[in-house]
């Protein structure tokens, strides 16, 4: 056989696994954009959740809702608060 034609059939060859690949992908990317559409639209509302707990937490922080206890449970002694 010349070398043109087997450079012809290795090119032919190449050319149809690569549409058939081309096509396989053309077909998928649709199905998994719409199958993503509901894990995003989740993960949007964790993260929204999310925020709201955070923006109520930094509220109360703000506006001094949350206090520490003035009486600790223990009695401190400042000798034993040293180190030697």
């Amino acid at each position: 056989m010349d070398a043109t034609v087997i450079l012809i059939a290795v090119f032919m060859v190449f050319f149809t696994v690569s549409a058939l690949a081309a096509a396989i992908l053309w077909f998928m990317a649709p199905l998994s954009v719409f199958g993503m559409k509901g894990l995003l639209r989740k993960s949007v509302e964790e993260q929204e959740k999310t925020n709201r707990l955070l923006q109520t937490l930094a509220d109360e922080l703000r506006h001094g809702v949350y206090r520490e206890r003035e009486e600790t449970p223990y009695k401190r002694d400042d000798k034993t608060d040293r180190v030697h």
